[in-house]
């Protein structure tokens, strides 16, 4: 069953592991992020907040991006862009 799955595969163009031309796709990561993951005392009225990621990502929309507190804190609404760099997006 292993080598007929492993034929199909071949015959597609797809590595089962490393998928097309096998290549991985690999996820950006968020390397810094304004305020800090647990801050206390953040201001909350007028506040930037600012995810940085390690490689430029597509742009952002409400659907893609949220910002999440715990009670007693309500959830932020707003917009989020992303700098000319595109590895910058800022709530």
């Amino acid at each position: 069953m292993v080598l007929a799955l492993g034929a199909l595969a071949a015959g597609c163009g797809k590595d089962p592991i490393l998928g097309a031309k096998g290549i991985t796709a690999v996820r950006p990561v968020v390397i810094a992020e304004t305020p800090a993951d647990g801050a206390t005392g953040v201001v909350t009225t007028n506040t930037l907040i600012t995810v940085t990621f390690n490689e430029p990502v597509a742009p952002l929309d409400a659907a893609s991006f949220t910002v999440a507190c715990t009670s007693p804190c309500v959830s932020p609404t707003g917009t989020v862009a992303l700098d000319a760099t595109g590895t910058v997006a800022t709530f």
